[in-house]
This record gives structure tokens, sequence and C-alpha cells, in this order.
């Protein structure tokens, strides 16, 4: 358990550290249309600090490029810096919920059995994040959950 939360927390500390240096949220999307041949989407930032990306209307990946800056936009530095401290709030309780696991005489008693219930609830949530980053070198397959299907 301890390589899994080391390996989360890694990538949570890597995610952190880009939202902090991008520019402060909100931020907001405006497609602009140049005519019928281009079209350029500003994403903007607090300070009014922007990113525009013009290209050829309907060609490759311009095709979605509203929908492009409006998923940019919904991930703004704040959004996800919430969502780092949300997930980083999942691992404490597992790693609470594992020492007193730890602490407790397994005698049995129904404590005993909620406590370690709550760590494997906890761990499954914690593999199942994990998840979002199996494409990275340091992912563990043996930390898959193992559903065979999955939403």
């Amino acid at each position: 358990m301890s390589d899994l939360v080391a390996f989360l927390r890694a990538r949570l500390d890597e995610i952190e550290a880009a939202a902090k240096a991008a520019t402060s949220a909100p931020w907001s999307c405006q497609v602009f249309h140049g005519g019928t041949d281009h079209a350029e989407w500003v994403v903007t930032g607090s300070t009014g600090s922007q990113a525009v990306i013009t290209g050829q209307v309907g060609v490759g990946w311009m095709a979605g490029m509203p929908h492009d800056g409006e998923h940019i936009a919904l991930h703004d530095p704040a959004r996800v810096l919430r969502e780092v401290r949300a997930k980083r709030r999942i691992l404490f309780l597992l790693e609470a919920a594992q020492k007193k696991a730890d602490a407790m005489p397994g005698d049995g008693s129904l404590e005993h059995a909620v406590t370690k219930t709550t760590v494997t609830f906890l761990l499954t949530v914690a593999q199942t994040m994990a998840t979002a980053y199996d494409d990275h070198p340091g992912y563990d397959r043996a930390w898959d959950p193992g559903w065979e299907t999955q939403p």
C-alpha cells in the first residue's frame, strides 16, 4: 500500500506544481471565427493573460476547437488544486484507517471488522485513482482493482 500511496502523492505533487505555475483562475474560453476559412479559441486567465490557438476551420483537431477550449477552461488551476486536496484527503483517510487497524488486536470484534473493511474500501478507491495514471512508467499493474468490466 505504501508504494501506491507514494506513487499517487508524486502524481498529485506534479499536478499541483503545474497548477500553481499556471495563470490563476478563473479561466474562460471564447471562440472567434475569422471568416469562413479560419478560427481561433482564446483561453483567458484572471490576470488577462491569454492562450490563443488559430487554425483552419474543420481541419484535423481544429474541427473540435470550441470543445477543446471549454475543456481547458474547465481545468483552471483553482479547480485542479481543489481536486488535488480532495485526493490527498482520501490518501490521508486510507493511511489513518490502516494505522488504526494495525494498532488493533485481531480479536474478531465488530470494531476491528469495520476498520478492516474501511481500509479495504479506501484501498480500492486509491487503486481506482491510480488507474488514471496507468500509462505512467511508475504505475504497477498489481494496483489495478481487477474488475473485468469498468464503466
